[in-house]
C-alpha cells in the first residue's frame, strides 16, 4: 500500500480513544504473539468501565479475553472483573450449545431443514474450541416456506417472539417474509436468543439454497452431536457478506478473518475470490481482507493486493467501516448525512450499476412499524401504500422506540 493510501485510511483513527487503540494493538499481539515487556503492559492502564464497554460493544471472543488475562499486565480489579466475566460468559456458551442439540433434534423431528449460522459455528471453524467465540444468540436458517413451522417448533419448546405485536395478518406476513430477513425469539427460563432467519442479508444479493447439498456441511461437537451448517467456503463467504453490510462495526468480525487467515495458511485464496465474484460479494471480501491488514498488519496473500490496488473504491470506501468501527456503529446515528454516506457506501459494495440504483433508492411502500401503527384488514391493504407519507411525517416526529428510520 502507498503512502497516500495509508494516510487516507489512517486518519479516521485520530478520532479513536486510547483504550480502544491499546486493545487493538493488544490484539495484533495476540495475532503474533509478540508478548515483549511492552507489549504485555498496553492494558494496564484501562480501567475496568472502558475496558468492558469495548468488550461488549465489539464482542470480543473468550479467546481473546483469555490470552489478554494470561499474557498481559492487568490492574487488579480488571484481572479479577475479566476472570469473572470469562467465567460467565463460558457458561452461557456452554449453555448455548446443548440448546443447539435440543433445537437440532426438535427441527429434526419434524422433518425441517435447518442450518446453524455464525457464533458457535464460526468458533468450530474459525478457532481452536467451540467456545473460544461466544455469541448473544443462536443463528438458524431455515426455507421462507417453514417461516410458521419454525415459528410452531420453537413456541413449542418455550421460546417467543420478541415483537409480540408483530400478530401479522397473511398479507402482512407475505410482505415481512418479502422485506425482512429475521424474527428474533427469547427462551425466558434459560435466557438464551434464537434469531430464525430465512435470508441470510436484506443489503446485500448474497443467499443461498437451503436445500443445496453442494453447500451443506456437518459439525460434531464435543458434545456427541452435530449440526448443519454450510461448508466452510460458504460460511467464510456469509462473513465477509454479514462484515461489509454492516461497515465491519464490530472488531469480533475482523478477528474472525485475521483468525481464518492464521489457521489457514494454505488456503486457496484464489479459488474463493471467484466463488465471491460469483455470489456478488467479492468487493466486501477485499474490503475485509484490507482491514485487517490495516488494523493489525496481519499480510494477505499477495494477488490479493494487486487486485485491491486496481479498485482504487475499495481503499476510499474503506474509511467508512474504519470511523464506524471507532465509534462501534454509533457513526451513523449522527446525522443524515452520516446515514446517506452509509447507503452510499452500501451501494457501492459491488461493481453493478443496477445494484447501486436499488440500494442508493431502496425505498420501502410499507413496513411492520406501519402496520403496528395503523392495524387494518387485508383487504384495505392498499391504504398503507397511500398513507405511507403520513406515516413517514409520524415516524419524523415522534421517534418512539417502534418508529425507527428503516
Amino acid at each position: 500500500m502507498n503512502n497516500s493510501q495509508d494516510k487516507i485510511l489512517r486518519v479516521p483513527f485520530e478520532a479513536s480513544s486510547k483504550a480502544f487503540n491499546n486493545i487493538c494493538k493488544a490484539i495484533g499481539v495476540i495475532l503474533k504473539e509478540n508478548y515483549c515487556k511492552e507489549n504485555r503492559d498496553l492494558l494496564y492502564d484501562i480501567d475496568w468501565h472502558s475496558f468492558h464497554k469495548i468488550i461488549v460493544r465489539h464482542r470480543l471472543p473468550l479467546y481473546l479475553l483469555k490470552e489478554m488475562l494470561n499474557n498481559f499486565s492487568l490492574s487488579e480489579n480488571v484481572k479479577k472483573e475479566l476472570k469473572e466475566y470469562i467465567k460467565n460468559k463460558s457458561i452461557e456458551s456452554f449453555n448455548q450449545l446443548n440448546e443447539m442439540k435440543i433445537v437440532s433434534e426438535a427441527f429434526k423431528v419434524n422433518n425441517t431443514d435447518i442450518l446453524f449460522l455464525k457464533g458457535i459455528v464460526h468458533s468450530a471453524l474459525f478457532y481452536n474450541d467451540v467456545i473460544d467465540r461466544q455469541a448473544r444468540d443462536i443463528d438458524i436458517l431455515i426455507h421462507s416456506n417453514e417461516v410458521k413451522k419454525a415459528d410452531s417448533i420453537l413456541t413449542s419448546l418455550g421460546y417467543s417472539k420478541i415483537r409480540k405485536e408483530f400478530d401479522l395478518t397473511p398479507k402482512q406476513f407475505n410482505e415481512f417474509i418479502k422485506f425482512e430477513k429475521e424474527i428474533e425469539y427469547y427462551h425466558p427460563g434459560k435466557k438464551i436468543y434464537i434469531d430464525l432467519h430465512w435470508k441470510l442479508n436484506n443489503e446485500s444479493d448474497f443467499d443461498v439454497n437451503i436445500n443445496d447439498k453442494a453447500i451443506r456441511k456437518n459439525i460434531v461437537f464435543p458434545v456427541d452431536f452435530e449440526v448443519n451448517t454450510m461448508g466452510f467456503d460458504y460460511n467464510l463467504l456469509y462473513l465477509f457478506s454479514h462484515g461489509g453490510v454492516s461497515a465491519w462495526f464490530r472488531l469480533i468480525w475482523l478477528f474472525d478473518v485475521a483468525m481464518a487467515l492464521k489457521k489457514y495458511p494454505e488456503y486457496d485464496w484464489d479459488a474463493f475470490i471467484s466463488l465471491s465474484h460469483e455470489h456478488g460479494v467479492k468487493r466486501s471480501v477485499l474490503q475485509g481482507l484490507l482491514l485487517v491488514n490495516k488494523f493489525w498488519s496481519i499480510e494477505i496473500p499477495p494477488q490479493i493486493n494487486k487486485m485491491i490496488e486496481k479498485d482504487k473504491l475499495i481503499i476510499r470506501n474503506s474509511r467508512i467501516p474504519i470511523k464506524a468501527t471507532v465509534h462501534s456503529g454509533v457513526y451513523f446515528k449522527d446525522s443524515m448525512f452520516s446515514k446517506m454516506e452509509r447507503r452510499i457506501y452500501l451501494a457501492t459494495l459491488k461493481n453493478n450499476w443496477l445494484y447501486v440504483l436499488k440500494t442508493i433508492l431502496s425505498f420501502r411502500l410499507t413496513t411492520p412499524y406501519d402496520w403496528m401503527f395503523l392495524k387494518l384488514p387485508d383487504k384495505l391493504f392498499f391504504l398503507y401504500y397511500v398513507l405511507r407519507p403520513y406515516f413517514l411525517f409520524i415516524r419524523i416526529i415522534k421517534r418512539n422506540k417502534f418508529y425507527k428510520t428503516s
